[in-house]
C-alpha cells in the first residue's frame, strides 16, 4: 500500500486537523472509514449466518428480503449517509485543483445510490426460498437495479477521477496506480458478476470483491487524511 510521509515532512498548505472547523471536517471524513467497514462487515456476517442464503451465488441485496431483511436495508441507508458525510469532508480536503469538484460529487452520487438501494428492495430471485419469483419485475426491483448500477458506475468513475488528483500530489502519487487498478478490478469483477448471475455462477463472490476493493481504497484514503493532513496541496 502506498505510504504518505509523516506530518513533519508536509509542505505548507497541509496542516493537521486541530481547529474547530477541522474537527467538523474530521467527523465528516470519518464517514469514509466507518461507513465501508460497517457496511462490509454487516453483509458478510449476515451472508454467513442467514439460513438458506448462498453468499457464493446470491447478491448482497437479497439479504434485504425475508426475516431480518431490515438489517441490510438499514445497512444500505446508513452506509449511504456516512458516504455522504465523507463526500462533504472530501470537498473541503481537496480545496481546489484537479478533481476537487468531481471526486466529492461522485462520492455524493454513490451515497444517493446506496440510499435508493436501501429504500427499494429487489424482487426475490431464489432467496428466500419460500417467496415466489415474480414473472415480471416490480417497480421496486427496477428502482433498486437503477440505484445499484448508478452506485457502481459512480464508484468506478471515482477511482479514475481521484487517481488524476493523486498523480499531481507529490505526497500521494503512489496512490494513482493503486486507484486505477482498483477501478479496472471493479470493471472485471462486475463483468464476471453479470455473466455469473445468468449461469448460476459465483455472482455473490464477484459482487463482494467489486465492493470490497474500492472500500479498502476509500478507508485508507480517509484514514490518511484524518491522521496526517486536513488538506491536499493542489
Amino acid at each position: 500500500m502506498p505510504q504518505v510521509q509523516n506530518e513533519t515532512d508536509l509542505p505548507g498548505g497541509l496542516r493537521p486537523i486541530t481547529t474547530s472547523s477541522s474537527v467538523v471536517q474530521g467527523l465528516l471524513l470519518s464517514g469514509g472509514v466507518v461507513g465501508p467497514v460497517l457496511f462490509n462487515a454487516t453483509y458478510l456476517i449476515e451472508g454467513a449466518t442467514r439460513p438458506n442464503y448462498d453468499a457464493w451465488r446470491q447478491p448482497m441485496s437479497a439479504l434485504s428480503l425475508g426475516d431480518g431483511g431490515w438489517i441490510q436495508v438499514a445497512n444500505f441507508i446508513v452506509f449511504g449517509l456516512l458516504i455522504g458525510c465523507f463526500a462533504i469532508g472530501l470537498r473541503a480536503a481537496l480545496v481546489r485543483g484537479v478533481s476537487a469538484i468531481w471526486a466529492p460529487l461522485l462520492q455524493g452520487l454513490v451515497a444517493l445510490g446506496l440510499v435508493i438501494d436501501g429504500a427499494f428492495v429487489q424482487d426475490p430471485q431464489g432467496y428466500p426460498p419460500e417467496l415466489p419469483i415474480p414473472t415480471m419485475s416490480t417497480i421496486h426491483q427496477l428502482i433498486h437495479l437503477f440505484g445499484t448500477i448508478f452506485t457502481l458506475i459512480a464508484l468506478v468513475v471515482w477511482c479514475f477521477v481521484i487517481a488524476r488528483r493523486f498523480k499531481v500530489e507529490p505526497l500521494w502519487r503512489g496512490w494513482a496506480t493503486y486507484s486505477v487498478a482498483t477501478g479496472i478490478f471493479m470493471i472485471v469483477s462486475l463483468a464476471i458478476f453479470g455473466v455469473a448471475m445468468t449461469h448460476n455462477g459465483p455472482a455473490g463472490l464477484c459482487e463482494r470483491l467489486a465492493v470490497i476493493a474500492p472500500s479498502i481504497l476509500i478507508v485508507w484514503f480517509a484514514a490518511r487524511l484524518l491522521t496526517g493532513t486536513a488538506r491536499m496541496t493542489y
